[in-house]
């Protein structure tokens, strides 16, 4: 990884840690992105 990428990596987590500073935020946030289902769950793809 180029320092230019690690910068750019570092930023998008920054992001992530101020839009998703809550557990209701980052719960939508992991459904959002299919690493949760609507119920919570872990998908069977991810186990």
């Amino acid at each position: 990884m180029s320092h230019k990428e690690f910068l750019k990596f570092k930023e998008a987590i920054a992001k992530i840690d101020r839009e998703y500073n809550t557990p209701e935020k980052a719960r939508e946030w992991l459904i959002k992105i299919g690493y949760l289902n609507s119920d919570g769950q872990v998908p069977e793809k991810f186990r």
